[in-house]
């Protein structure tokens, strides 16, 4: 009865799940207009059901009131800097025990697929017959980027190539050249579409590690289990630093360049906010310029600078602490969407939502003693064995 008890829980975690991807496009749409109302509605309920998951896992006294704590702190975090998807990635990455994250995955996909296919026709179709509506985007040279009507095409390339992604992750084990050769095509086509160099780029740098995971030598595999435990801290003190030393840097601009102004801008964001060690709201609409290249918004894309001017730094050192330690409990096919999601944190903070990017629901392992990835042939042996081995 108790261990019935607990697949339901595993079961509603599902039903969150999908919740919380529904959420996530309603809130990037621009085809339905829904207002703050439904999305609050949307994130009590996610936030019950994950919770209710939550309290059906079993923890010793020690870890129930760590995890008090950072949740409550968490929590602090979110409504701060009103943003709570942070709140509810957190809530889900400590829910994911016993979780099977194929079964995970595939729900991810197809909910993602069907809405993404449904707004790309649309957009399609508008496009045709000249009727799009909304903002449109233009890179440099002047080349139309297409959005979907999903929000801004860098964050749209992030969510189509993450989706892929899952795939590949599920796929892993039997991958083969026709996966190599759709995998690039499918990554030119979203460049194609979205014009997201930055994204471009990290894709590629994927397609390596994935040919480089795939060998059958031990020693890669734990050298890239090192290298995901140490790439976000790595990335994030680097990202930190080249902003807050800009002017003396010699040929920063290049490195500026590069990565579409994130650079100055982190500097201009660490000088106006400063690195704070309680969150604090920023205010993106405030207009910048800097050195007369450009007057914009407020734009702070770099993860790594966004948790320290706004999300604060303890949430940026417990996050680049877990991803420490959850090192020693991965496979190699893991570790190398980890170094992914740290890389892409450069450029992207869309990243701290665990439904875009499902490498965060890893550092649950570093709460419960779960082993490695559980599969469909496994989840049972698990939950009747170590469900309340927390």
């Amino acid at each position: 009865m108790e261990f019935d008890k607990r697949i339901k829980f595993v079961n509603a975690y599902y039903v969150a799940t999908a919740l919380a991807i529904l959420k996530l496009i309603l809130n990037s749409t621009t085809i339905i207009k829904t207002d703050d109302t439904v999305d609050l509605c949307f994130t009590l309920v996610i936030a019950l059901i994950f919770l209710l998951k939550i309290m059906s896992q079993t923890y010793s006294i020690k870890k129930l009131l760590l995890l008090m704590i950072l949740t409550i702190f968490f929590v602090y975090v979110s409504f701060k800097c009103n943003e709570y998807v942070i709140m509810l990635s957190w809530l889900a990455i400590i829910g994911f025990q016993g979780v099977d994250i194929r079964k995970y995955l595939k729900i991810s996909i197809i909910i993602k697929a069907i809405l993404i296919l449904v707004h790309v026709l649309i957009y399609y179709y508008d496009l045709n017959f000249g009727k799009i509506s909304g903002d449109i985007y233009y890179n440099f040279s002047g080349i139309m980027r297409y959005n979907f009507y999903l929000g801004n095409p860098n964050a749209v390339s992030g969510l189509i190539t993450w989706t892929i992604l899952e795939y590949i992750f599920l796929r892993y084990e039997k991958i083969n050249i026709i996966d190599y050769i759709a995998l690039i095509v499918s990554i030119i086509l979203i460049y194609m579409s979205t014009r997201s160099r930055t994204m471009l780029i990290a894709s590629m740098m994927f397609v390596v590690l994935l040919f480089v995971a795939k060998s059958k030598n031990s020693k890669i595999h734990n050298i890239l289990k090192k290298v995901s435990g140490w790439i976000f801290p790595f990335l994030a003190i680097c990202s930190i630093l080249l902003s807050i030393f800009y002017y003396q840097i010699p040929n920063i601009e290049y490195i500026d360049t590069l990565l579409s102004r994130r650079v100055s801008l982190g500097n201009i964001a660490i000088n106006n906010y400063g690195l704070t060690i309680l969150p604090q709201r920023v205010d993106y609409q405030n207009r910048v310029s800097f050195e007369d290249r450009y007057d914009m918004n407020l734009t702070v894309d770099n993860l790594y600078i966004r948790m320290g001017i706004s999300y604060s730094l303890i949430i940026l050192v417990i996050v680049s602490y877990a991803f420490y330690k959850v090192q020693g409990n991965i496979t190699e096919k893991e570790a190398i969407f980890i170094i992914l999601y740290a890389v892409v944190g450069v450029t992207e903070n869309y990243i701290l939502n665990a439904f875009i990017c499902f490498p965060l629901l890893f550092l649950g392992r570093v709460i419960y003693k779960e082993k490695k990835e559980i599969g469909e042939k496994q989840i049972e042996k698990f939950n009747i064995d170590n469900y309340s081995n927390v």
